[in-house]
């Protein structure tokens, strides 16, 4: 990752991934619903057997100025089977948030963290987070999903955080639209 543009006020990221593997066993690509306290995949290419090799790529770019932050990242995974065929199977999200308590952004090595809490009793932000994944690819249909989100984050104290999240699931998977509910208290020390 790089920094074209850093300075108290603002930052932009840009990042890239690249990775090359040779399979020497069975190989699967699956996904979660955008939560992962369930164990429901709703898109799924079962295990491959025949891929030889995969290429992965993944982009990124990410900014932020005083209270609002967004990130976007796009992947891609390359799979080449023994016979010589190909599959492409792609995702991205595209996510942002805004401390409505006027706590600005903080990023650290690549990463946007945790507030400061200096001045203030406590940080609300109001998140948002669209999320695509397609598994489908000639002979595979490993299925396609698209998620909304929304999240509520509370930090109270530097250690602690608060989050309520609700997330609308669409999949092409029959009988597996639907809406997930769910909160969580955190404690680091």
């Amino acid at each position: 990752y790089f920094n074209p543009y850093r300075s108290e006020k603002g930052i932009w990221h840009f990042g890239l991934s690249a990775l090359r593997e040779d399979i020497t066993d069975e190989t699967r690509l699956r996904s979660r619903p955008e939560s992962y306290i369930t164990d429901i995949r709703l898109v799924d290419t079962g295990w491959f057997e025949d891929v030889k090799s995969t290429r992965r790529l993944g982009l990124e770019i990410a900014g932020a100025t005083g209270s609002f932050t967004t990130r976007f990242e796009f992947l891609r995974n390359d799979g080449k089977r023994d016979d010589g065929a190909r599959n492409r199977f792609t995702g991205a999200y595209l996510e942002g948030g805004y401390f409505f308590s006027g706590v600005p952004f903080r990023y650290v090595r690549g990463k946007f963290v945790r507030p400061s809490l200096a001045g203030v009793d406590m940080a609300w932000e109001l998140a948002y987070r669209l999320s695509w994944v397609d598994l489908n690819d000639d002979d595979v249909e490993g299925g396609e999903e698209f998620n909304t989100g929304l999240a509520l984050n509370a930090y109270p104290h530097p250690g602690w955080r608060g989050q309520v999240n609700l997330i609308y699931v669409d999949s092409d998977r029959p009988d597996s639209d639907g809406l997930l509910f769910q909160a969580r208290l955190q404690w680091n020390w």
